[in-house]
């Protein structure tokens, strides 16, 4: 997997966030498009898992590999989403957005 790919995959909850955030602020979509962004920031899965399965010594068992590699993607990509967030509601807020306490 070329590492501009895994890159882009780490990376793409925090664009997700920022262009979401953006765009909530300006053109003030519902809570179902809010939804479908977060569903979307879980897109570069695939990049993390593909990074995280390059740490692996090549000597060792595929299954072994592919299993360290769920376990360990899934948190990983879990706490990205999360730390986008924050991301998210500032640039929402910075654009102008209302945030209702």
């Amino acid at each position: 997997m070329p590492r501009a790919v895994i890159l882009v995959g780490f990376a793409w909850p925090f664009g997700v966030a920022a262009v979401g955030g953006l765009v909530s602020a300006t053109a003030g979509i519902s809570d179902f498009v809010v939804g479908a962004l977060l569903t979307l920031s879980f897109a570069g899965t695939p990049g993390v898992m593909g990074g995280v399965h390059r740490l692996w010594p090549g000597h060792w068992p595929e299954v072994v590999r592919a299993l360290l590699t769920l376990g360990l993607s899934a948190p990983l990509v879990l706490v990205e989403v999360l730390a986008a967030a924050p991301l998210f509601v500032a640039v929402h807020v910075l654009c102008g957005g209302y945030i209702p306490a």
